[in-house]
């Protein structure tokens, strides 16, 4: 029988940033026996201020597809984000989480929407907050290999950030907001303004990097759960170029839209290294790793301020 609402009701949240490590730490809570995922592992229901209606095109399509008679169904087939808007619909992705301790939604929005922590600090005032930073600079240069690679972007790195930089603020789903996602000094704030700093957890994609059973442990000790290190670490949406002269970024876009909606796991994975390859991926000039470090002085002055931690290598030109 399922539990009560108080009892499967989600009470941690994965909140970003996004490209900096939380494919690989929701992996992880799915593994622990301790950690219930939610089957639509970005809900991205807390963020009342993304509408769904002025997503682009491009972005559309990516999206899965919710199959008619999707929320009676028994078990819920997991997919990698919806923008899910009825509360009932919400609380029907941990119906059966009841006997686990730990319950998560990972939804990378959370960290950048402005009303999101409000909406957590009511749904859950004890909700415990995970986010993971990574080198801004970086972050957002890893963010702009994802777009090329998936083709919602051409051209190179510069034009689409002052483009971008154009636009901000940004809307999600609507541009690609390069910029706005590595504000974390202010994004941040949001969160400890309306949650006790012991209910927070900063990690950096470094120490996930630089040692990761340290890092697996730190999560297991701040969520009270036993100690679990994966025998391997989960790693996806690595960067990845065209294999083919000619083949344009829009042309695989479009060809993994088709594979998305008919191909299952092992095809997708065998369709990705048809078409792409792992060699060859540019690198960020430095002349624009310094204009970002000028445009981010001020957020990371904030972050290592909230966080206590030493950011001066994201300060390196």
């Amino acid at each position: 029988m399922p539990g009560s609402i108080q009892e499967t009701k989600p009470n941690t949240f994965l909140i970003g940033a996004a490209k900096s490590g939380t494919t690989t730490l929701a992996e992880y809570f799915r593994q622990h026996p301790e950690i219930y995922l939610s089957p639509i592992k970005e809900p991205h229901f807390f963020s009342s201020d993304i509408d769904p209606t002025e997503f682009s095109p491009t972005f559309r399509r990516t999206l899965p597809h919710i199959r008619p008679g999707y929320w009676e169904s028994p078990i819920l087939d997991p997919m990698h984000q919806s923008f899910v808007r009825s509360e009932d619909h919400y609380l029907r992705l941990f119906e059966g989480a009841a006997e686990y301790p730990i319950r998560v939604d990972a939804s990378t929005s959370y960290l950048w929407s402005k009303e999101a922590a409000q909406n957590i600090r009511k749904f859950s005032p004890d909700a415990k907050i995970i986010v993971i930073l990574r080198d801004p600079a970086e972050r957002a240069y890893s963010h702009y290999l994802m777009a090329l690679k998936y083709g919602y972007v051409k051209g190179d790195f510069e034009e689409n950030l002052h483009r971008d930089l154009e636009a901000s603020p940004g809307k999600w789903g609507r541009d690609e907001l390069f910029f706005d996602l590595g504000a974390y000094g202010t994004q941040l704030d949001r969160y400890y303004s309306v949650f006790p700093k012991d209910q927070i957890l900063v990690l950096f994609q470094s120490d996930l990097k630089s040692d990761p059973e340290r890092f697996f442990v730190n999560v297991c000790r701040f969520l009270n759960v036993s100690i679990f290190v994966p025998d391997r670490i989960y790693s996806e949406n690595s960067a990845a170029v065209p294999r083919f002269r000619g083949f344009t970024p829009q042309g695989f876009g479009r060809i993994r839209e088709w594979g998305d909606r008919i191909l299952t796991g092992r095809a997708k994975t065998l369709m990705k290294a048809i078409f792409l390859k792992d060699s060859g991926i540019p690198k960020m000039s430095p002349e624009t790793r310094n204009e970002l470090i000028r445009r981010y002085k001020d957020e990371i002055d904030k972050t290592q301020e909230l966080t206590g931690r030493d950011l001066s290598s994201w300060l390196k030109t």
